[in-house]
């Protein structure tokens, strides 16, 4: 059994004993917070490994290291799209097994996971072909300068063969997070970060017996990475030391329970996907600006996930605590859990605003020697961050929501804010009034501002308490 499974059974002589929310709370998110800040230590370190390319004063270095982080930028967006499709099984499969949990089901929560299993290594087998054939003008689309296309063909193709393991990987960690289970999901994903930063580094540079790829090494690191992270997560599925086991005979295609899977999960899915292609027409947009900003863009979101990702954490154990709560039919639970979520999640990243807004322009020239780039993302990071504790409220309350199956009203509302908002006004701020970047993100404060406090109002009206899945 995991050490963060929860055991609600009591015996004939034990009194229920008055639960502390918060320590659940904090304990479900705890490895989570780790695995997400060492997942953002990484992504910054394949930046830092892109900006730094060639370590040359040599004339074309600067122009060749901003060609590998523009190319870097529009992949993390790939890889971020990634992640938003397999949450059409994730989710799903999240809501359903936590309730199951909470309710003592463990065969409906076995079935589900053996229908994920199924249907996210289908889904990544066709993402893979996709992104094999497809890399070249998926990068002609993005609005990428010509030159940095061949570095993201290069990426994608070497990272095609691995999708249908690494949407596995997040299929695999939506079960266990559902059944309580966050520990065993932070182990495979720290050892998955770990590898991905060495052999990224290792491959780039040719570390000892390594050979030296260039730009391609990013590539192979994280490919390997992912995988290893997909079977140590099937071996932790496997092993049934979780409240939730995969057995083979739970692979067999069960339409009622892929049925049931999706009818929750598409509605999350088509929310993230839209969000994602709204945000890729956006980077079209930045894209089309310049390397400068481009580079500058795509810095900003790396420093900003030290403080979303932790965020991220909190909202796992929102959606987990509020679907098993619900399936413990005890409401007035899983409206404190969201709330005690959204306390200590909102609390950090409300500080990590305020450190953006000081020192936001020391925090770039970290990553980078570009002068230039490091004043323009640091004028942007010092933008965003006036919105961390409302970009808290839509990611804690949307996934609170989620995890109790409301997940029509949620795509409702995302979709109105970040395509009716904040997709229309970057296009129109560009292409009429020639904004630079520093405007796009006071365009995207604005539209976070407005999300978080949708969602916070929907969650707080409490439909989602009678939600039936």
């Amino acid at each position: 059994m995991s050490v963060l499974s929860i055991d609600y059974s009591l015996s004939p002589h034990e009194k229920p004993r008055k639960e502390n929310l918060w320590k659940r709370v904090a304990l479900l998110a705890a490895p989570v917070v780790v695995e997400q800040v060492l997942h953002s230590i990484v992504q910054f370190t394949d930046t830092y490994i892109a900006n730094n390319l060639i370590e040359s004063s040599a004339a074309g270095a600067l122009e060749a290291n901003r060609q590998a982080g523009s190319a870097i930028g529009t992949v993390a967006y790939l890889i971020w799209f990634f992640g938003l499709i397999a949450g059409t099984i994730g989710v799903g499969s999240t809501a359903l097994i936590a309730r199951a949990v909470g309710a003592q089901h463990r065969s409906v929560a076995n079935s589900v996971c053996g229908q994920a299993m199924i249907a996210a290594f289908v889904l990544g087998f066709v993402l893979g072909l996709l992104m094999w054939f497809g890399a070249g003008a998926i990068g002609k689309i993005s609005g990428l300068p010509p030159e940095a296309i061949p570095n993201f063909t290069t990426y994608m193709r070497i990272m095609a063969p691995a999708l249908p393991l690494t949407i596995v990987m997040f299929a695999a960690a939506s079960c266990l997070r559902g059944a309580g289970d966050t520990l065993s999901t932070a182990v495979a994903f720290i050892v998955l970060d770990l590898t991905n930063a060495l052999l990224s580094l290792g491959l780039t540079r040719g570390w000892g017996p390594l050979p030296n790829l260039g730009f391609a090494g990013i590539a192979v690191g994280t490919s390997i990475a992912y995988s290893i992270g997909a079977i140590l997560m099937l071996i932790v599925l496997f092993s049934g030391r979780s409240k939730v086991r995969l057995y083979r005979h739970r692979l067999i295609p069960n339409w009622l329970t892929m049925k049931r899977m999706l009818r929750i999960g598409l509605p999350a899915g088509a929310e993230q996907t839209l969000q994602w292609i709204a945000n890729f027409v956006i980077i079209i947009w930045i894209n089309r600006m310049g390397l400068l900003s481009a580079s500058a863009h795509l810095n900003v979101i790396r420093l900003e996930a030290f403080s979303y990702l932790v965020g991220m954490s909190f909202a796992v154990a929102a959606s987990t605590l509020v679907g098993q709560s619900l399936g413990m039919k005890n409401v007035p639970r899983a409206r404190k859990c969201a709330f005690i979520s959204f306390a200590l999640g909102g609390g950090f990243m409300g500080t990590m605003g305020l450190i953006f807004i000081a020192l936001g322009p020391w925090l770039v020239s970290l990553i980078t020697d570009d002068a230039e780039m490091a004043r323009l993302a640091g004028q942007c990071m010092q933008i965003t961050g006036f919105t961390q504790l409302a970009f808290a409220s839509a990611m804690i309350f949307g996934a609170a929501l989620r995890g109790a199956g409301e997940t029509l009203s949620v795509l409702c509302t995302n979709l109105a804010s970040i395509i009716g908002v904040r997709l229309v006004a970057v296009i129109i701020a560009i292409e009429y009034f020639d904004a630079g970047l520093k405007t796009v993100w006071l365009i995207f404060a604005g539209e976070m501002i407005i999300r978080g406090v949708l969602l916070f109002l929907q969650f707080k009206r409490g439909r989602w308490a009678t939600i039936k899945i």
